[in-house]
């Protein structure tokens, strides 16, 4: 049970430092979930009450996570946080959304955190390419918030392929907004539906980009395909 505790703490921690990034969790917030780790998460509150003074769009997303997910493995008033759920190391949403304007007018609440380690060489490009992506190459993670899962999982598809070389920066912010547009008017990409990655942390020897470590390519391998332009 200790470990268990430890390690459920650990996670908690890594899905607090991700957010602290985004400007999305506080101190406080830190707390309570450490916490109630240390507690083996006893007497925490209902999730569903606690969420019922939210306002309507992150409560909302709040309960469609709940239902698909189960109880989350920390709460605080103003976040949820679940670790390890299918192909997500950490998933999280926000009481309080953030205004986001790029690629179009919106809110930030939804948290979805992958195994993924970014090579230095490629960190600059995914800034460029999304402000609301979160990388953490000393954890070896790569986080996205939006409003859904369906568009943290289409821009951590378009990070992937930036990070591969599949597409350019250009390529993908335009893909990114095309795409969502799309999404609004009720047309589904696969981009967000699963991610089109692996998600284990690569060792150091095989990170593309990364100065001094061997080609993921092998000698005889065919050259990649020209990226997708459309569904």
């Amino acid at each position: 049970m200790m470990r268990t505790n430890r390690a459920i703490g650990s996670a908690l921690a890594g899905a607090l430092a991700c957010a602290a990034i985004a400007g999305l969790a506080s101190a406080q917030d830190a707390a309570q979930l450490l916490g109630q780790s240390a507690n083996g998460m006893s007497g925490v509150k209902d999730a569903s009450s606690l969420i019922s003074s939210w306002p309507a769009k992150t409560r909302t997303a709040a309960e469609a996570l709940i239902q698909k997910y189960g109880l989350p493995n920390g709460m605080t008033d103003r976040m949820l946080v679940w670790n390890d759920k299918g192909q997500w190391k950490e998933i999280a949403v926000y009481r309080d959304p953030v205004k986001h304007g790029k690629p179009m007018p919106h809110e930030d609440f939804v948290q979805n955190t992958v195994s993924y380690t970014v090579p230095e060489g490629k960190v600059a490009d995914l800034i460029k390419f999304d402000h609301s992506l979160v990388i953490d190459v000393t954890r070896g993670t790569l986080a996205s918030h939006c409003d859904s899962e369906a568009a943290n999982t289409l821009a951590l598809n378009l990070a992937d392929e930036i990070v591969t070389g599949k597409r350019s920066v250009a390529s993908a912010k335009d893909f990114l907004k095309s795409t969502l547009m799309k999404s609004m008017a009720g047309k589904a990409s696969p981009y967000e539906e699963k991610l089109m990655f692996s998600t284990s942390p690569m060792p150091k020897k095989h990170m593309p980009g990364m100065p001094g470590t061997e080609p993921m390519i092998e000698k005889n391998a065919q050259p990649p395909a020209p990226p997708a332009t459309g569904y």
